[in-house]
């Protein structure tokens, strides 16, 4: 009954969001929050090596999610369970998509998804930012604010710096980034 309970979270968030896999991030951290499968730092550490790992990042998460949880079983069904609502979607759509693709109304919807589809990655990147650079605090709960992490903030900058001022390769970037952080941390 958990791995339907897990297929059924995934396949809705699969179902629900749209714009890939930052955008999925808030409900993919909801679901597994509000399950007791992980904590909000658990899954944002989840995030990070589903960011370094080939693959899509919404079904790198939902595998670890998964497997972390329940195992073999729970990672099938977690992965299963984000995918398979865009497979049926493509094949409904790839049926329809001549007959309706110079429609306004089309038009219309997608042009009224992308504003929602970027506050849902700035979503996620407030949270992302939250959990990093205050641990252990509660979600916008300004009280805390003494407790924000400086080093995080500086390797934020200087990787920043170092991606867009220097042209660092991203992959580097990565990797050295994540030496310091351990080194540091």
């Amino acid at each position: 009954m958990i791995l339907l309970d897990l297929f059924i979270s995934f396949f809705k968030t699969g179902l629900l969001s749209f714009g890939g896999g930052y955008a999925m991030i808030t409900m993919l951290c909801n679901e597994a929050v509000s399950h007791n499968w992980m904590s909000t730092k658990e899954f944002f550490d989840i995030v990070a090596i589903s960011q370094i790992t080939p693959g899509p990042i919404a079904v790198n998460m939902s595998t670890f999610v998964g497997f972390k949880k329940f195992g073999i079983l729970g990672a099938i069904s977690a992965t299963l369970g984000v995918t398979l609502p865009s497979f049926i979607l493509v094949l409904v759509l790839l049926h329809f998509i001549n007959k309706f693709s110079d429609s306004s109304f089309v038009k219309n919807l997608f042009y009224g998804l992308k504003p929602a589809v970027a506050a849902l990655i700035v979503t996620a990147i407030i949270q992302i930012g939250w959990a990093v650079y205050l641990p252990n605090t509660n979600f916008f709960d300004f009280s805390q604010i003494t407790k924000i992490r400086i080093m995080p903030i500086v390797i934020s900058i200087i990787s920043f710096i170092a991606l867009y001022k220097f042209k660092l390769d991203t992959i580097a970037a990565i990797l050295i980034f994540a030496l310091i952080g351990i080194i540091i941390m």
